[in-house]
C-alpha cells in the first residue's frame, strides 16, 4: 500500500540525485561519499546504486557515476579521494600536453605516509601550494615542477622532449626549471638530477624547438654520432630582411634540413615555400628534405645522408 510520504521521498532522492550528477560532471564522473550525502541521498540509497551497477567504487570514499565516466575519471578519484594528493609525473605531462607522453596512467604525488591503492604515486614532503594547479579541474604539479619529477621515471630522450614543448608553448623557462630543480635536488633524487643533465647539454641562449618532429630530428642525429648542427638559426638576404628560420642546419657548409610533417600545404603557403627555397638557393644554402616517415621509420638511413652529405659539402669546402 503506498503511504502518503512515498511521493515526497522519490522527489528527495530525484533532487539529491540531480544534484549528485552535477557535482559529478566537473569531476570526471566522481562523487565523494561525503558529497552524495550532503546531496541528500542515504547510505542505503548510495549502496543500492552500486550494487546495480548505476555507480562504481573507485577510490576510499570516492565513486563513479558509471554513464558520466572518461578518460580521466581514475585519476580525478584518486585526487579527490586523498587530500594533498596531486597528479604528477607522467599524469603531469599528459595533462600539460607535453610532447613525448606515451602513458595514459594515474600517477600522483601524495604527502608521506598516504598509500593510494590502484594507481601509481610517489609520496613527498616538499610538495609546496605553489608546485600545484587545477587543469581540467584536476590538481596537477605545474609545468615546472612535473618537469624536475618526470625525469625519474622517463629517459632522457623522453625528457628532452617534453622539456622542448614546455619552453615552445611558454609553460616555463629553461631558467625556471634550473633554479627550481637546483633547490629540489639531492643525494638519490633522480628527478631534479635528470632534469638539470638535459639543461646542461642544452646551449643556454638556444630557442626551442619548434616542433616535435624537430626535436626527434637532434635526438637521431645525436644517436648516431652526427653533427647535430644548429636549430633556428636566421638566414637574412643582402638588406638585412629575414628570409627564413632554419629548423636545423649547418651554416659552415650552408646545409640546412628541411622538416616536413604536413601532409600538406595551403596554396599561398606553398607559394611563399618556393620564395624562401629559392632565395636560400641564391645565398647559397642546399636543402635536404625530411618527413615524418623518414625521422621516426627510418632514422639511420636519415642519419647517414646527412653524415655523407656533410662529408662531401666539408671536403670540397677544404679541399
Amino acid at each position: 500500500m503506498r503511504t502518503r510520504t512515498q511521493p515526497r521521498d522519490r522527489r528527495s532522492r530525484a533532487l539529491a540525485l540531480a544534484i549528485v550528477h552535477e557535482v559529478a560532471e566537473v569531476q570526471h564522473g566522481v562523487v565523494l561519499r561525503d558529497q552524495a550525502l550532503e546531496a541528500g541521498l542515504s547510505p542505503s540509497a548510495i549502496s543500492r546504486l552500486v550494487a546495480g551497477g548505476t555507480w562504481a567504487r573507485v577510490a576510499p570514499r570516492a565513486y563513479l557515476v558509471v554513464a558520466l565516466r572518461d578518460d580521466r575519471s581514475r585519476l580525478s578519484a584518486v585526487t579527490l579521494a586523498y587530500p594533498g594528493a596531486a597528479a604528477s609525473h607522467r599524469a603531469g605531462a599528459l595533462l600539460h600536453g607535453y610532447d613525448g607522453v606515451e602513458w595514459d596512467l594515474v600517477e600522483v604525488s601524495v604527502p608521506r605516509g598516504v598509500r593510494p591503492v590502484r594507481c601509481t604515486y610517489h609520496q613527498v614532503d616538499d610538495l609546496a601550494r605553489s608546485d600545484v594547479m587545477v587543469v581540467d579541474g584536476i590538481p596537477v604539479t605545474n609545468p615546472t615542477r612535473t618537469l624536475c619529477d618526470v625525469g625519474a621515471v622517463v629517459d632522457a630522450d623522453a625528457l628532452e622532449l617534453m622539456l622542448e614543448s614546455a619552453l615552445r608553448r611558454r609553460l616555463t623557462t629553461a631558467h625556471r626549471l634550473r633554479r627550481r630543480a637546483e633547490a629540489l635536488a639531492r643525494p638519490g633524487r633522480r628527478g631534479p638530477a635528470a632534469l638539470l643533465e638535459v639543461l646542461d647539454r642544452r646551449p643556454p641562449d638556444a630557442p626551442p624547438t619548434e616542433s616535435w618532429l624537430e626535436a626527434t630530428f637532434a635526438q637521431l642525429l645525436r644517436a648516431h654520432g652526427v653533427d647535430e648542427g644548429v636549430a633556428q638559426h636566421e638566414v637574412r638576404d643582402g638588406s638585412g630582411r629575414l628570409v627564413a628560420r632554419l629548423d636545423r642546419c649547418w651554416p659552415d657548409v650552408r646545409l640546412y634540413a628541411e622538416l616536413n610533417g604536413r601532409a600538406f600545404h595551403g596554396f599561398l603557403q606553398a607559394g611563399r615555400d618556393r620564395w624562401r627555397q629559392n632565395t636560400l638557393t641564391e645565398l647559397g644554402w642546399r636543402p635536404l628534405q625530411f618527413d615524418y616517415d623518414d625521422v621516426t621509420r627510418h632514422p639511420r638511413r636519415t642519419a647517414r645522408s646527412v653524415a655523407a652529405t656533410l662529408a662531401a659539402a666539408r671536403s670540397t669546402t677544404t679541399g
